[in-house]
């Protein structure tokens, strides 16, 4: 029976301008290559497809979004990885929102990358299962600050949509293993996941600045399986229990809220590499449309240090002068 392991991470919580996006991306694990229920270093595993570097043509990079995506060279890397993953989902995935993809790599390379990815997967017997986007537009992002009061609750509502999916979908009689990173500075994360899943028991196995795990069983009678686990995978026993225990109880979910995930947990590093795509895709549309109006216009990553002042001085009189609301444009925190 095979595991999974899920990654989430976002992009674009800082922004003035356009989209937050959440994502989930999933891979399956057949149990062959779990070691005492640690997943394997994908890194390692895809090492003829994948790298952590930007390094040019028939490799795919994975790494943290940040260090991939540089505006002065735009989204050719990050759409090279985004877009071949979401074509092993759908080989005809060519259009979003308006755009045609790619809009920046080649295409005959996305084809070889999907193909040569492909393969590597099944030479490894891993499988990539979902890539889960939540694009939240400046207009739903301030309706959740009205409701929250501050961005971090409402970026854990986001985000806890996505992990609900996960369980959802992936969890039954299965050993799911979701790797997320850390909301800001925040290290408890139990009272969110009590009022996310009510239903269910959570066990905190370790909370500390660097890492907060959690297991997430569908009954009290797994609340023995808690013991020492340093590094955010469930306890042993919690094998036993979920390979042979009861009939009652079903799988576990371990979760951890990593610092910097990013950097090191490959599925966190894809998830944010997902978000900043379709972050950017969002950002593309919305610099011509703004173009389009005011031909001197130039683009802007809608973050403070290059959009503050372009707001104030373009932007808001166009808004004006076509009778748009703000608040469908404009964050407010």
């Amino acid at each position: 029976m095979p595991s999974y392991l899920v990654g989430i991470d976002e992009a674009g919580y800082g922004p003035q301008l356009g989209p937050l996006v959440v994502t989930a991306v999933v891979f399956e694990i057949p149990d062959a290559l779990l070691v005492s229920n640690n997943p394997p270093c994908l890194w390692k595993k895809l090492s003829n497809i994948i790298t952590v570097k930007k390094v040019g043509n028939h490799l795919l990079a994975v790494c943290d979004s940040k260090a991939l995506y540089q505006p002065r060279v735009g989204i050719k890397e990050i759409e090279k990885t985004a877009l071949t993953f979401m074509r092993l989902l759908n080989p005809e995935y060519s259009h979003y929102d308006g755009l045609t993809l790619p809009v920046s790599a080649e295409p005959s390379e996305i084809t070889q990358l999907v193909q040569s990815l492909k393969e590597e997967l099944a030479h490894h017997s891993l499988r990539f299962c979902d890539a889960k986007v939540r694009v939240v537009s400046p207009v739903e992002f301030n309706h959740g600050i009205q409701r929250h009061l501050n961005k971090a609750d409402f970026l854990w509502e986001v985000s806890s949509e996505l992990i609900r999916h996960c369980l959802e979908k992936y969890n039954s009689n299965n050993l799911l293993i979701i790797k997320a990173g850390k909301h800001g500075g925040r290290n408890y994360y139990a009272s969110h996941l009590g009022k996310t899943f009510p239903d269910k028991t959570i066990i905190p196995i370790r909370q500390s600045f660097d890492i907060s795990s959690y297991t997430i069983n569908s009954t009290n009678s797994l609340s023995s399986v808690a013991s020492a686990c340093t590094d955010g995978a469930l306890p042993p026993k919690a094998s036993l229990v979920l390979r042979g225990g009861a009939p009652e109880c079903v799988a576990n979910t371990c979760i951890s809220f990593i610092k910097d995930g990013d950097s090191s947990e490959f599925v966190i590093a894809l998830a944010s590499i997902f978000s900043k795509y379709y972050r950017e895709l969002a950002m593309l549309k919305l610099n011509n449309f703004f173009c389009s109006y005011i031909p001197s216009f130039k683009p802007i990553s809608g973050y403070p240090v290059d959009s503050k002042k372009a707001i104030r001085r373009k932007i808001v009189p166009l808004l004006n002068q076509l009778k748009l609301d703000r608040d469908n444009f404009i964050r407010k925190r």
